[in-house]
This record gives structure tokens, sequence and C-alpha cells, in this order.
């Protein structure tokens, strides 16, 4: 069964996610793919991939609560 693919969504105040898979990985996957989450367990950093304006692929990193 093949589920489709989201880009860009804006969530709804006080909407929520539901089946998010997070990996776990000791360094960020090569090559990166648009819609990944991962938590990067060696710079304990969540981080996801998204497109650019041009439409490759950019690695992003959620705000740590030290930031």
């Amino acid at each position: 069964m093949a589920f489709p693919k989201f880009h860009g969504i804006t969530l709804a105040n006080g909407s929520v996610i539901e089946n998010l898979h997070v990996e776990r990985l000791a360094a960020d996957p090569t090559p990166a793919t648009a819609g990944r989450i991962w938590v990067n367990t060696t710079e304990k950093a969540i981080k996801f991939t998204g497109l650019d304006a041009g439409g490759a692929v950019v690695v992003h990193a959620f705000a740590s609560a030290a930031e």
C-alpha cells in the first residue's frame, strides 16, 4: 500500500501528527532525501530535510534547548 507524500503542510492550531517515524542515526544519512526526519545521536540534534526554492535537498536542524 503506497501512502501519499505531502510537502509544505501547515498544521492548524491544536492539531497533531500521528504515526510519525523518527530514525535514530549516529550520522546524517547520505544521500539525504526530502521529507526525512532523524535524531543524530552523535550531535544530539533532531534534523530533517526539505527542498529549497531550486528543488535541492537541504538538511535543517531544530533549535536545541540551549539555543
